[in-house]
């Protein structure tokens, strides 16, 4: 209130950007962390998604807060393909940049995540999924029907591949190559998806230099991300 009082009520992008609203995303995280931490010690590969549901859920709304104050850079503010063709435009390197954020935290989260318990099978398409579903409501209100559940289906298809690999790499701290494959492919997956489906849509004269060194720099930036969160054993001499 006292915030609001001398500086206004804020509109648009600035809501996001607000201090006090930023303290009140705090404190939104700290609440629906709870199941998470709660859940994060917990290794248990033959748990089922309906039964680790709440630390799945808690890890849902961690996701959503960030894609939620990131929301002006996020990949359903400002589809790429509605630019136009080329790659001169401000706009779309802006869009560039959003990706690479978004990508982190797809990375990142993940990370935070695995290096510390299981997650089921079906958790990556119920986080990103729904995350997607979310983001496409809130900033594209009035998109055609067709594109929003275009759009929703490369949120989804991501999360069922991120799931494929969830099951078939079996990524934990103890098996650092497979949690970084993780994070490396499943950001270039997600990209490669939304590419295809602006391609389809809106068509770009974009080189095939652009678009695939921008799925490959999403994709290293998880991978570099993996390096943070788990460096290489050193020797201490």
């Amino acid at each position: 209130m006292a915030w609001h009082t001398a500086f206004g009520i804020e509109l648009g992008n600035d809501a996001l950007l607000s201090p006090s609203h930023l303290m009140l995303g705090l404190g939104l995280f700290l609440i629906v962390s709870g199941p998470f931490l709660a859940g994060a010690g917990r290794r248990d590969d033959a748990a089922s998604l309906g039964q680790r549901l709440p630390m799945v859920a808690s890890v849902l709304a961690v996701f959503l807060l960030l894609t939620f104050f990131t929301m002006y850079s996020g990949p359903y503010s400002n589809y790429l393909g509605a630019a136009g063709n080329g790659t001169s435009s401000d706009r779309i390197f802006r869009g560039l940049l959003g990706m690479f954020l978004f990508s982190g935290f797809i990375a990142g989260l993940l990370l935070v995540v695995l290096r510390r318990t299981t997650l089921p099978v079906g958790a990556i398409t119920l986080i990103l999924g729904l995350d997607g579903v979310a983001m496409i409501l809130m900033t594209n209100r009035n998109t055609p029907l067709d594109a929003q559940l275009a759009f929703s289906a490369v949120a989804i298809g991501a999360g069922i591949v991120g799931d494929i690999l969830l099951w078939r790499l079996r990524p934990s701290a103890a098996r650092p190559i497979a949690l970084r494959a993780l994070v490396t492919l499943l950001p270039m997956a997600y990209f490669a998806l939304y590419f295809a489906v602006i391609g389809v849509r809106y068509g770009f004269g974009w080189s095939g230099n652009f678009l695939s060194g921008s799925v490959v720099l999403c994709g290293a930036l998880g991978l570099l991300l993996s390096f943070v969160a788990m460096p290489p054993e050193v020797d201490p001499v």
